[in-house]
């Protein structure tokens, strides 16, 4: 199958940076942002979309009753030969195809900045279809997206890597080691990132680290990943980044 009917589902500002890569790369797609607070069932727009999708990018992420909700929605809803991509940032693959009928057909892949990071983390899980996976890459091939196949862990190497500093980074401010302002100053001067952690975490969102660094602490049992308390505190108070104005910084 030749994927020509796109459809990127989930929340902001991840599955933007799915659809703003599509743009650049003249990819035809469908963009819908979905209130995971509803139930597939309720959600028109998504039912309509789906049903005609050769690829689904699925960029939700959060917990599992949110995650595994959608995506047994999805998998009942779309095309038996529809091939699913899913966010493996709070669960592995593997995992998140138990949930479906026909868990051939789920690929995993990192959706964190889609649009401008030239490599692609693409997991397959145990029961993914290797002619599934086949046509995936020869799709990111003729778009000139380098794909990287890992292993099928929770949050990957880039969102792995990235929330594990940036949870370092909050316990930090958090013990006032130093203010946000000097760990991030400190951090970019010292490694050349073109962000400091803190600012990678508005970026991202707060609840998508936190999602990541739950997703690890559960499947792993490390306390090394344990979610900093301030974090938490943040997305409970809907601090969450850019997205809603108001993170470790003010973005009015």
């Amino acid at each position: 199958m030749k994927p020509n009917n796109i459809l990127i589902l989930g929340t902001a500002p991840i599955n933007a940076y799915v659809a703003q890569w599509c743009q650049t790369h003249q990819v035809q797609c469908q963009h819908t942002t979905i209130d995971t607070d509803t139930l597939p069932a309720d959600d028109t727009a998504f039912k309509d979309a789906i049903e005609s999708a050769d690829v689904i990018f699925d960029t939700i992420t959060g917990p599992i009753d949110i995650k595994k909700r959608w995506t047994q929605a999805i998998d009942q809803l779309s095309r038996p030969d529809a091939i699913i991509l899913t966010s493996f940032l709070h669960h592995t693959v593997t995992e998140i195809s138990s949930w479906c009928q026909d868990p051939s057909r789920l690929i995993g892949f990192q959706p964190l900045h889609f649009d401008s990071m030239p490599v692609l983390e693409i997991a397959p899980g145990l029961r993914t279809a290797q002619d599934h996976l086949d046509t995936m890459l020869t799709f990111f091939e003729q778009h000139q997206k380098q794909v990287e196949i890992i292993q099928d862990q929770v949050g990957g190497v880039f969102p792995r890597t990235l929330s594990l500093i940036a949870n370092e980074a909050i316990y930090t401010l958090s013990e006032q080691v130093a203010t946000k302002e000097d760990i991030d100053t400190a951090m970019k001067k010292g490694t050349n990132y073109p962000l400091g952690p803190l600012e990678w975490v508005d970026k991202i969102g707060l609840d998508h680290v936190l999602c990541i660094l739950d997703g690890l602490y559960r499947e792993c049992g490390d306390d090394r990943y344990r979610p900093a308390p301030l974090l938490k505190q943040m997305v409970r108070a809907g601090y969450v980044g850019e997205v809603s104005g108001k993170g470790f910084y003010d973005y009015a």
